[in-house]
């Protein structure tokens, strides 16, 4: 196996001025380069980098894949509560071009793939109506925050033509804080700007693939390596023997001979002799430096071993397994809905600017998006069953009271998945 340099040394390296002179002389393409970000230049390959193993690493393909699955599941849709607001919605959500039920798939396993998503919106300037587009990140050449709060980001840059080095400035949509504006309180701009896993203050969001990049590489170099090598071992050679035979007699034996294969007659006399010999190469067992690796990715991914391939263990071990999985994928969905929120405000937000809905109109929705559950519902509902029986037993003892059985059984029920809301009047 070539020895390769390993992406993430390059991202510590030229990430710390002392290990970097040229640091402060670097023109940065993010806007305010700082420590928090990843260098220009290593950020471009890594985009590069994460896209080619989505498409030739089944790991990598399968890790994306799983973000997106779980997160989206079986489609996101929106609810409103005004049907004057469904009605705008519901055509902005299904229009040909905007289509989510088609795109959302691919728009958020880019986002989890490239840990950030640029989403353009057009507005139609005589009802506000709202078509998506798509900017790949690649072709961003620049992040401008707000001077006066470096957490919004104003505008962005985008290579409009790479020919001619020609770029343009799309304005962030922002709420409008302007006190003397017609929009003032409304959601206004050109594009959607969202990122994921990146420090507070770093101008480009990161892939989910990033901390383990090196690691799908060397495993996938490693898995190949070892097919070579089983090849090697796995051929062998006929040794043919012509008693009696001249050199010009096995010239032509030679020439008359063709490949053997398998299933196939061979005809001769005594006096010749064909013995088959095999490769001496030695066979060794890698599987548990192959599991090691294996292990060493998912632990950065955040998936139990069993959800690829890996079947040790027993049942019991597997569940409890993957609930920190879960709760990573919950925190993941609920950055996905928020985008969403945004999303859906803005077309309401445009909707209200061209006089379509009334300023006052109830715009209250949801994004509902699949729930997430990992759980053995099963073990559960059998453990419900059998703590009301002895809460039933401790209550009618007088050992707890009507509020420590609700507190328990609220405690149960949540592990379903199903949140127990206050009674109306207060109380628990």
């Amino acid at each position: 196996m070539t020895k390769r340099k390993r992406f993430t040394e390059a991202v510590i390296k030229n990430s710390i001025p002392e290990h970097n002179p040229d640091f402060q002389s670097w023109r940065s393409i993010f806007g305010e380069y700082t420590v928090r970000d990843i260098p220009p230049q290593v950020y471009i390959r890594a985009l590069r980098e994460v896209s080619r193993q989505y498409d030739l690493s089944p790991n990598a393909k399968r890790i994306i894949e799983y973000y997106k699955n779980y997160i989206i599941g079986e489609g996101i849709y929106v609810e409103c509560e005004d049907p004057e607001v469904d009605k705008i919605v519901s055509r902005y959500w299904n229009d040909p071009i905007n289509n989510w039920k088609k795109w959302q798939d691919d728009k958020i396993k880019d986002l989890f793939l490239f840990g950030e998503a640029y989403w353009t919106a057009s507005v139609n300037e005589k009802d506000g109506f709202v078509r998506m587009g798509y900017i790949d990140p690649l072709n961003v050449t620049k992040i401008n925050r707000n001077k006066s709060n470096s957490i919004i980001i104003d505008s962005i840059e985008v290579i409009t033509n790479p020919e001619l080095n020609s770029t343009k400035t799309l304005k962030v949509i922002n709420v409008d804080l302007d006190p003397q504006s017609k929009t003032y309180g409304m959601r206004v701009g050109e594009v959607f700007v969202f990122m994921i896993n990146k420090p507070v203050m770093a101008n480009r969001g990161r892939s989910e693939l990033i901390p383990i990049i090196d690691w799908i590489i060397f495993y996938d170099e490693m898995l190949k390596d070892r097919f070579y090598k089983i090849n090697e071992t796995e051929k062998f050679i006929w040794d043919v023997t012509l008693e009696g035979a001249t050199k010009a007699d096995i010239k032509a034996y030679i020439q008359e001979l063709k490949p053997i294969e398998s299933g196939v007659a061979r005809v001769h006399n005594e006096k010749v002799k064909w013995n088959l010999i095999e490769s001496k190469a030695p066979k060794t067992d890698i599987s548990n430096d192959v599991k090691l690796f294996k292990n060493h990715i998912l632990i950065g991914a955040g998936f139990p071993p069993h959800w690829f391939s890996d079947g040790e263990g027993a049942r019991a071990v597997a569940y409890e397994m993957g609930y920190p999985t879960e709760k990573t994928l919950v925190a993941k969905q609920k950055v996905v809905k928020c985008m969403f929120e945004e999303v859906i405000n803005f077309v309401i937000d445009q909707a209200i600017i061209h006089g379509q809905l009334k300023p006052n109109i109830n715009r209250n929705f949801s994004v509902i998006l699949p729930e997430i559950s990992i759980r053995d519902t099963q073990r559960i509902a059998e453990a419900v069953d059998k703590i009301t029986n002895a809460m039933i037993t401790a209550k009618s003892e007088g050992w707890i009271t009507d509020d420590d059985a609700r507190r328990v059984m609220k405690s149960l029920i949540a592990q379903l998945g199903i949140e127990v809301r206050k009674k109306s009047g207060g109380g628990d």
